[in-house]
């Protein structure tokens, strides 16, 4: 979900996964892959937007404000976003190299 705050705009977005987005420094409102895009890894892209629009509303809900409401949301799920996408990136990297035998030296120390 991506669009204007002030408006309602709808807006496209060509998210990449990793590349941080400000749209809320523009008074815009982003949710999901629009906020945060994350590769298919760790399979918590819906989840992540399932969040993000439960904090949305109940941001604006407890605003009288559109700013204050979308700096609400904001604070509270960026972070816990970006370490999911990260998480998510970090994974994609480590089961998607050439150097096999890196990566498996590193799946063995995980414990079973």
């Amino acid at each position: 979900m991506h669009g204007k705050g002030e408006g309602g705009d709808a807006l496209g977005c060509d998210r990449q996964p990793g590349r941080p987005l400000r749209c809320l420094e523009r008074g815009e409102v982003c949710g999901g892959d629009a906020a945060h895009a994350m590769t298919p890894n760790l399979g918590q892209g819906a989840c992540t937007a399932i969040r993000d629009a439960e904090a949305l509303t109940r941001a604006v809900t407890c605003h009288d404000a559109l700013a204050p409401a979308l700096r609400a949301y904001d604070a509270e799920r960026r972070r816990s976003a970006q370490r999911v996408a990260l998480g998510s990136r970090t994974l994609h990297r480590i089961m998607s190299t050439e150097r096999s035998g890196m990566r498996n030296s590193l799946l063995r120390l995980i414990p079973s």
